[in-house]
């Protein structure tokens, strides 16, 4: 059957007007549309990750561009563009009304292969008027581990089912021979058949509303709105890049443990403003590793638009591929950003993708930070890494069970320019995503929580606080014994950044007791509060250990990152400490050792005694830093002296990041200390060459941050007094300097 296809940009007629009225009405039914779906999709599947929201919806214009998208979990409406337009380039003359397609291989259009995605043109009048996509990880779509995260594979080939674009439904009757190879794959088809039909329901729905809203504004004007809301959200993001000024801004997140080795891997993002275009290059990131944390070229475009439109598209009307429109993506093939077939990358969402949005969110944070109306949201990073709890087995009633824990989107959000992050915060990656409430987990998952709660001392420290993030242990109940498969990162070094001098957010990790006597401690009213209470083994695991066979009394708890801190913890407002304090989100120590802060018996604040504090301990950072951060002779003190004596522009400049005083000179700018106006460095040269090097100890972090002997944590200093310009993670005797160059 040949069809015609809208291309993107075209009305069906020419000439058409579409007044404003109309064109919010249309727009936000869209929105509407869309909801509904999710709701759909929640309601007709059987899956706990569906229900604690690891899905998504969303619709594409004709030619496959994202035009309404869900605010759940966001890689996937990326990566199903891309299916869309591989869709329309494979099968354009044959595709027909009531098909439905099917594809979940990560190297063509997917994050990883759990991640099944189920996408349907949207016909009118013959000709194909728009596209619809939902996507839902699967927990388990064959391969050598329960689950399909298998740490140990050294291909794709043995990390479960791959499938390209392959028709689920044809002219709406299902294909039955697909579907069958797609459930024999699994090792719970009734989980996936649910969510299949869970998906087919939500586009059904997605139609029919979209039908009623063609008939009754008509196609011209649906389309019309639709290109309207992706020219509006580009003009908004073109507008915004061009008032800040050009420049460069880099950040490094790092991976460790690919599976096979704790090897500790690169993911290092250049962004690039240039008047209204924006590069991110991720081209110079780590060669890609022999284990599963490999990214797809698909999963880490997805992952790069997850971390771009909470940031460059905060003020566009919607979030859609308007706000592309300006940027270019740069990857390497053979990069574990960007992996060649056939490296594995089963946890491509969760490993090496995840980290490019990561740094993505860095960067985009210090070019904006220049801005004062953008700058306010300017954030330190939050979802510092996904620590999966992966459970299989039999459930209560001896019948096939597994289950992913989505109670990590708890973690600690990252603190803004303009307030703290938010404590369980939730993420970026999935704007709207939720948790399940213990009874409900409890009673559909064989497992007992010993607690969910937050972790103190975790937020990074700053003049604005990380997010503090949770703990929760669970010991299988109910079963005779649970496979358990784990992996995350973030244990050698910490992921969650600060900005401006803030301090990182506490590390990932797993404690593991096994054969503990928690049930017998039961019986006689003993109820443990820490694992230390645990009597039986204390095993240490690392990132990626083996699979656990799990019984009853053995003990796993979970414990996601922190958000980092932004500015200096000595800038805190001492009162703000005290709540932190009263409230358990700081124990009394830190409040001394990182913020400066005294305390009485009733947690008021020792004003004098504070003042003094802070005072004493910034001249001790200046009496224990190393030189400066560069080594260069072309800058120094002597320059320093030139700039103060007036060659520097007498403006006040631009305030940046709440820590630096950027003054124009020629063609450039120099930076100064905000707090002291001392010259620390300027755009021509390093961009803080006077700064003072300072490595920071665990304990001078809060207690919950950590490095191992590869890897160092350095706050650059104003060598003027002492503040924290900027804090930086980094492998062990590489720079220290801090990568910006704002340009004027």
């Amino acid at each position: 059957m040949s069809v015609e296809t809208v291309a993107s940009g075209q009305a069906l007629s020419q000439g058409a007007v579409l007044d404003p009225v109309t064109y919010e009405v249309i727009r936000h039914r869209l929105w509407s549309i869309n909801d509904e779906a999710c709701t759909t999709m929640v309601h007709a599947s059987g899956s706990p990750v569906v229900h604690a929201s690891d899905f998504n919806f969303a619709m594409y214009t004709p030619a496959g561009d994202m035009a309404v998208i869900g605010m759940l979990y966001m890689i996937p409406v990326g990566t199903m563009s891309i299916l869309v337009k591989l869709i329309l380039e494979t099968y354009h003359d044959e595709i027909a009304e009531g098909d439905v397609f099917f594809c979940n291989d990560p190297y063509l259009a997917a994050a990883h292969q759990n991640d099944v995605q189920v996408v349907a043109p949207f016909f009118q009048n013959g000709k194909i008027l728009g596209w619809t996509g939902g996507c839902a990880h699967q927990l388990d779509v064959g391969g050598m581990e329960p689950g399909s995260w298998c740490p140990k594979a050294t291909d794709v080939h043995q990390e479960g089912i791959r499938i390209p674009p392959v028709r689920l439904m044809r002219e709406g009757k299902r294909v039955h021979d697909v579907w069958n190879i797609i459930l024999t794959a699994s090792r719970l088809p009734f989980l996936i058949e649910m969510d299949l039909t869970a998906m087919l329901a939500a586009n059904k729905v997605a139609h029919q509303r979209l039908a009623e809203l063609h008939d009754r504004y008509g196609s011209d004007n649906v389309l019309q709105a639709m290109y309207t809301s992706l020219d509006q959200s580009e003009s908004v993001v073109r507008e915004a890049l061009r008032s800040l000024p050009d420049g460069v801004y880099e950040h490094t997140d790092f991976l460790d443990h690919d599976g096979h080795t704790n090897e500790i891997y690169d993911v290092r993002c250049v962004l690039t403003k240039s008047g209204e275009k924006l590069t991110v290059d991720l081209s110079s990131s780590s060669p890609q590793a022999p284990g599963f944390v490999n990214s797809t070229k698909p999963a880490t475009i997805g992952a790069i638009i997850s971390g771009l439109f909470p940031l460059l598209g905060a003020d566009a009307p919607s979030w859609n591929d308007g706000i592309l429109r300006p940027v270019e993506i740069i990857t390497a093939e053979g990069t574990i950003v960007h992996a060649r077939y056939p490296a594995p990358v089963g946890a491509s969402s969760v490993g090496a993708a995840w980290c490019a949005s990561h740094a993505v969110v860095a960067a985009i944070s210090k070019m904006i930070a220049t801005d004062e109306h953008a700058g306010a949201e300017a954030t330190a990073t939050s979802d510092g890494s996904w620590p999966l709890l992966n459970l299989f087995g039999l459930n209560r009633f001896g019948e096939p069970f597994g289950d992913m824990f989505l109670d990590p989107l708890a973690w600690g959000g990252g603190a803004y320019q303009s307030r703290d992050g938010i404590d369980s915060g939730g993420a970026l990656l999935g704007p709207t995503g939720h948790i399940l409430d213990v009874e409900t987990k409890e009673s559909s998952t064989p497992v007992l929580y010993l607690w969910r709660r937050e972790r103190r001392d975790t937020g990074g420290a700053g003049r604005y606080r990380g997010g503090v993030t949770i703990e929760f242990a669970v010991t299988p109940y109910g079963v005779d014994g649970l496979v358990a498969t784990l992996a995350t990162h973030g244990v050698s070094q910490p992921n969650c950044a600060g900005l401006f001098g803030g301090f990182p957010g506490s590390n990932s990790g797993y404690e593991f007791v096994r054969s503990s006597d928690l049930f017998d401690g039961f019986a006689r009213s003993v109820i443990p509060a820490t694992m230390d209470e645990l009597p039986g083994r204390h095993e240490d695991l690392e990132a990626k250990p083996p699979m656990l066979q799990l019984i009853p009394g053995d003990v796993l708890n979970i414990l996601p990152q922190g958000g980092g801190g932004i500015g200096d913890p000595l800038d805190r407002n001492a009162e703000s400490v005290a709540e932190d304090v009263g409230n358990g989100r700081v124990s009394r120590g830190a409040a001394y050792a990182v913020y400066g802060v005294t305390l009485n018996d009733d947690l008021v604040v020792e004003v004098a005694t504070t003042e003094q504090a802070r005072r004493d301990a910034l001249m001790a950072r200046l009496e224990k830093a190393g030189p400066s951060a560069s080594t260069s002779t072309k800058h120094g003190l002597a320059e320093q002296d030139e700039h103060e004596s007036g060659h520097a522009d007498e403006d006040t400049g631009i305030n940046y990041g709440g820590v630096l005083r950027l003054r124009r000179h020629g063609a450039g700018f120099d930076v100064f200390c905000d707090a002291c106006d001392c010259e620390v460095g300027n755009s021509e040269g390093q961009w803080l060459y006077n700064a003072r090097a300072l490595e920071l100890e665990s304990a001078e972090l809060g207690g919950q941050v950590h490095v191992d002997d590869r890897m160092s944590i350095t706050a650059l200093l104003c060598p003027g007094c002492g503040r924290a310009l900027s804090t930086t993670v980094h492998r062990r005797g590489k720079s220290t300097a801090e990568s910006t160059r704002i340009l004027a």
